[in-house]
């Protein structure tokens, strides 16, 4: 199951905000930071790439009880 931490805000030596969340999927050993200027669109990505991560682990663990 992928898991997240806490949504991250940080400036750019400009002042600009930017928005950043860590995700991990421990059973297929993934990790990724997800940047951008835009929390509401970090958090969105993250949500997607976990869904794909825990997608991706249903169908191996499927694969490997079924071989």
């Amino acid at each position: 199951m992928s898991r997240h931490g806490k949504i991250q805000t940080t400036y750019t030596k400009s002042g600009l905000r930017r928005y950043y969340i860590e995700i991990w999927q421990d059973e297929l050993k993934k990790y990724q930071v997800i940047r951008g200027d835009s929390k509401y669109v970090v958090e969105q990505k993250a949500r997607a790439k976990m869904a794909q991560w825990d997608e991706m682990w249903e169908r191996k663990k499927v694969a490997e009880q079924a071989g």
